[in-house]
Parts: C-alpha cells; structure tokens; sequence
C-alpha cells in the first residue's frame, strides 16, 4: 500500500519538514505583542506541534516506507483539524474588508466551511476504518467470493488468476458506504458479511444518528440566525 503511494508520501513529508522550520521561525501574537524572539517561537513550537510532528515524518521516511505499520502513527496529525479550522477562519474574515461582505455573510461562510470539514473528516475516518476491515477477512464486503467488490469490480490480475478491484474503487466504494450509513440513509448495495463488519457497522449507525441530527442542526442554526435578523429589522 504504501509503495503505490510512496511518492506523494515523500512530498506530503518534505513539505511537513519545511513546514517545521517555518513554525520555528515564524512570529505570533501574545497578548497584544509580536513575539519575533527566535527561542520564544522555538519554546511555542516545542509545546504545541513538534513532538507530533516529529513521530508522523521522520519514522516513515527513514525507513522508506518499508515498514506499514508505521504508517499509522500518520493519523495523529488530525491534531491540525482545530488549526485548519483557524486558518480558514482568519482567511474567511479578510474577505470582508476585501470584497465588503457583511459580517452576518462572513459568519455564515465561516461556519459552513467549519461544518464541511468536520463532515468530510468524519466520513473519510469511517471510510478508512471500513477499508481495514474488508482488506483483512476472507469473507468480507472486499474479498466475498460471490458478492465482494474484487469480484464485481475486479480490474487488476493477480499472479493467481484472482482478480481484485483497483484501490481508487475500493475507496470511493468505502466513501460511499460511509455516506449513505452516516446520513442513515443504508441502501444496503454494499454491505459486510462478517461478525466484525457487522460491529462497526452497528456503531456507525449509532454514530450515524448524532452526526445526521448534528450537520442537519447546524444547517438549521444558520437559517435561523438569518431569520432572527430580518425579524430585528
């Protein structure tokens, strides 16, 4: 797995090493002050990103990306989706000044934008999860020797004669079943055959509820705030 993706793996590491020596000379804001001090930055930086920083890069590309296991140390680095948010924050409120929007427009582009990242981490977390279990059982929704998608959709010929379904397949199929399961929707097309499939599958249900009740609210609380306002007016 990691071969096929290996080269972008090498970018996405370099540009997070450049990315850790901008951290550690790039200034901020305490209080009211701008901190430019190179130790100060250097101390800011050794408390918040560098440990996690550190443990996703530097393990995968000296062992170059032989050994997949550490591959997984990789998903630490959700500890930037609150600093993603932020940044899109900052970016969103200069728009106001730029292209004169209305704060109560601003808000809302904000807060759709923060709503889409939570809903597009959370399914592709889901579609992850539900990859690694198909990929390591015989029987499941992947590798069922009547109804799994290497059998459906197999495109790529094994040295066996098996045929298998490409990754850019199994993922969108992945995607897909994430979708529909978390906006419990479950068409049911794609579905697993074993008892741990049926596990998760429970639980993203249950999950499916609060995070259906979630998107749908915060869509809602925007409509209301834009009715709010019109009624003050």
């Amino acid at each position: 797995m990691l071969q096929y993706t290996k080269n972008i793996e090498v970018v996405i590491d370099v540009l997070w090493i450049v990315n850790m020596g901008v951290q550690c000379t790039t200034s901020f804001v305490k209080d009211v002050d701008v901190i430019t001090d190179l130790r100060e930055i250097a101390l800011k930086y050794l408390k918040e990103g560098f440990i996690i920083d550190t443990i996703t890069t530097f393990p995968s590309l000296c062992t170059l990306y032989s050994v997949s296991d550490i591959y997984y140390i990789k998903i630490l680095r959700l500890y930037y989706i609150s600093k993603s948010q932020r940044i899109i924050k900052v970016q969103i409120q200069s728009l106001e000044q730029r292209l004169n929007i209305s704060k109560q427009t601003i808000y809302k582009i904000d807060y759709f934008m923060s709503i889409l990242v939570i809903v597009f981490v959370m399914i592709h977390s889901v579609s992850c999860v539900w990859l690694f279990i198909g990929e390591q059982y015989d029987l499941s929704w992947i590798k069922h020797p009547n109804l799994g998608i290497n059998i459906i959709y197999g495109a790529i010929e094994l040295e066996d004669g098996s045929m298998i379904a490409d990754r850019t397949t199994k993922y969108i199929t992945a995607f897909y079943w994430a979708v529909t399961t978390l906006a419990t929707v479950g068409y049911g097309d794609v579905k697993g055959f074993t008892w741990q499939e049926y596990c998760f599958n429970m639980f993203v249900e249950f999950i499916g509820i609060a995070f259906f009740s979630f998107v749908m609210g915060s869509i809602n609380n925007i409509f209301l705030v834009d009715s709010s306002n019109k009624e003050l007016v």
